[in-house]
């Protein structure tokens, strides 16, 4: 959908762009952005297992919003979604297991934005030394449960990523 306003007008190839209307979603424009591009950052990008690290994300448009923390072990090839949208994860089995029972990974599956669109996730690396040396990949869903998938989905952002050492 180009201009994201999926209660009222769904602009395809066989409508008027209307460009007198303004993109609720700017992030989802490839023209340009009309806002600060959300920053990802992580506490630490080589933690040691058994250790805790923080993965913030800075976003003013989701203020206030619900979110999900997905993990998994690589970024590419992206799951798509049925609106063409990606999920810039890959699906694996840790995929899966982190939305079933993120608690066996050491890290709480959801919260909200706070007031000014921040989003803090710390996880509580579990102290296997196996884990040494493979990388991790984190990535936090914004929603709006009131819509159907995908469409409740409201943006999607690239995977922040550690190497466990």
């Amino acid at each position: 959908c180009i201009d994201n306003n999926w209660d009222n007008h769904c602009e395809n190839a066989y409508t008027n762009i209307q460009i007198s209307r303004q993109d609720p979603f700017p992030f989802a424009r490839p023209d340009g952005w009309k806002t600060p591009y959300p920053q990802f950052t992580i506490s630490d990008s080589t933690p040691n297992v058994g250790t805790p690290v923080t993965f913030q994300i800075t976003d003013p448009l989701m203020a206030g919003r619900p979110y999900l923390v997905l993990f998994d072990l690589a970024t590419t090839p992206n799951i798509q979604m049925s609106d063409g949208r990606t999920l810039d994860l890959v699906g694996t089995g840790l995929f899966f297991s982190s939305l079933i029972d993120p608690y066996a990974f050491g890290i709480v599956s959801s919260g909200s934005f706070d007031a000014q669109g921040v989003a803090a996730i710390t996880w509580s690396i579990p102290y296997i030394p196996e884990l040494h040396g493979w990388p991790f990949y984190l990535n936090i869903v914004p929603f709006d449960n009131s819509y159907a998938f995908p469409r409740m989905i409201l943006t999607t952002y690239r995977s922040a990523g550690v190497v466990l050492q």
